[in-house]
Parts: structure tokens; C-alpha cells; sequence
């Protein structure tokens, strides 16, 4: 029997980073166009309509609609595959999150058009330290 020791490896994500975008990743902020109204789940330099720099922070709902999905079967995961899913907020916004609760798919069966709701699930441990993220939960 071999004994093997395993290091632990920094992820992606980062305490720095969980704390300057806490707002954004945890409280689900995001930025207003001034001029044109059009609304941002991530920081933008400009409008991508109308080219102003100026933004205000306004708060994002919970709930949406499926615009487009993936399945990845590559992705190491306890139960593949992942699905991904590009979510229309309602109200305005545009986020990118996993499905959760895939392990029972035949309970949820998400497809383009599907209403979710974002829930915070645990997505890695980071040196012991849980890191939560959005997921899409189908309704």
C-alpha cells in the first residue's frame, strides 16, 4: 500500500478577490448604463451600447430565464456532467452559473426558456475555506 501525500493547490479564487467583489459575487450587484439603462452583472469600462463610462450599482434579482446551455461531460466532477447555463435576469442582467442539483436529473430536466432561481451553494474549498458562488436551481 503506498502512502501518498497530496498539496494543496490555490484555486482560482482568492480571499483578496472574495472581499473587493463581494458586492458583485456575493450580493449580486450589478452596474446601470446612465444614459442608455442597459444593466451589467460584471464591470464594464463602457456601455457596450452607447459607449458612456458613467454606471450606477443597482441590485440584481434572483430569478430569471435560461437564454443558452452547456453540458460538459470533460469537467471533473462527482456527478457529470456539469451544466452550465447563461441566465437572463429578470429586470435586466446577464449571468453565467452551474446547475445545481444535477445528480437527480430527472427532476430537473433545465432546457433554453427554463424559469431558475439563483440559490449560493458551496462551489470549492480553498485551503479548508468554502467558497460560495451562484447556481441555477430550475423552478
Amino acid at each position: 500500500i503506498y502512502s501518498v501525500k497530496y498539496n494543496t493547490k490555490e484555486m482560482f479564487s482568492s480571499e483578496m478577490m472574495q472581499e473587493r467583489e463581494k458586492d458583485t459575487l456575493l450580493y449580486l450587484k450589478g452596474l446601470k448604463c446612465e444614459k442608455c439603462g442597459t444593466i451589467y452583472y460584471l464591470k464594464s469600462a463602457r456601455c457596450k451600447k452607447c459607449k458612456t463610462d458613467k454606471f450606477s450599482e443597482v441590485q440584481l434579482s434572483n430569478t430569471g430565464t435560461v437564454y443558452a446551455l452547456t453540458n460538459e461531460h470533460y469537467f471533473p466532477a462527482s456527478f457529470p456532467p456539469i451544466t452550465m447555463a447563461v441566465v437572463d435576469l429578470n429586470g435586466g442582467g446577464r449571468i453565467t452559473v452551474q446547475q445545481t442539483d444535477t445528480m437527480y436529473p430527472e427532476k430537473n430536466k433545465m432546457e433554453i426558456g427554463s424559469k431558475v432561481k439563483l440559490v449560493l451553494r458551496k462551489m470549492i474549498e480553498n485551503d479548508a475555506k468554502p467558497n460560495y458562488f451562484w447556481k441555477a436551481k430550475q423552478l
